[in-house]
């Protein structure tokens, strides 16, 4: 009687082993963690620029004539604690290259004339983010803030510091962060008028706009 009792016993022990550790002569031991799903954290601190992001322009290239174009091309990673949300920081860099108005030689033109990418240190816009302005104590799942974006632009060869106004909306990790209010490239401020004239000369129109209104429009994914 013992001796059958004693049997179950070790039966019941292989079997508690194997439920909890796994097989130990398929993987060595050691517990499968090759199909083991891991969960985004909740309040990531990481967050990285999407591909879907893009920058949008327009101008206006004669009395009432508008052309509105689009940059791909979006690439950073931000470091930004939802709790803490005007603490923030990192790069977010802009190919300029990647332009597109709908005319592939107008497309040409803005990216050699225009923006020269041809030359070192052109092909690239870059923001260098500092901080943010805003009322918000925190950015909780489901909510949307407003703040003001802070820091320095390097574009075309100059530097300079910016305010950008944008609203940003958080849904299940991930943040949509646009512009808002009269973010405007003015081809004054970042030395451009050579290369406004030249422009304005291949594309035959003397009463090209200086002054670009830029809509931003960035995807944000938590990533740790």
């Amino acid at each position: 009687m013992f001796g059958r009792a004693r049997a179950h016993l070790v039966v019941f022990a292989l079997l508690t082993l194997t439920a909890v550790g796994g097989c130990s002569k398929c993987n060595g031991g050691k517990q499968d963690t090759d199909n083991v799903q891991t969960t985004p954290p909740l309040n990531p601190t990481t967050w990285v620029i999407a591909e879907e992001s893009v920058v949008r322009f327009s101008a206006t290239k004669a009395p009432e004539q508008k052309v509105s174009g689009s940059i791909g091309g979006v690439s950073g990673t931000i470091t930004f604690d939802p709790k803490v949300p005007t603490a923030a920081s990192g790069v977010i860099e802009v190919e300029l290259g990647s332009v597109i108005t709908g005319d592939d030689e107008r497309d040409k033109n803005i990216r050699d004339t225009f923006f020269e990418v041809a030359k070192e240190g052109f092909g690239t816009a870059t923001f260098k983010l500092s901080g943010i302005e805003t009322d918000a104590t925190e950015f909780p799942q489901g909510s949307t803030i407003t703040g003001t974006v802070k820091g320095q632009l390097l574009f075309h060869g100059r530097a300079s510091l910016m305010a950008i106004q944008m609203t940003f909306e958080r849904r299940d990790n991930v943040i949509t962060a646009t512009s808002t209010g009269g973010f405007i490239i003015q081809v004054g401020d970042w030395e451009l008028g050579m290369a406004h004239k030249a422009l304005a000369a291949v594309c035959g129109h003397e009463e090209l706009s200086e002054n670009f209104p830029v809509t931003l429009e960035f995807v944000l994914k938590g990533n740790g």
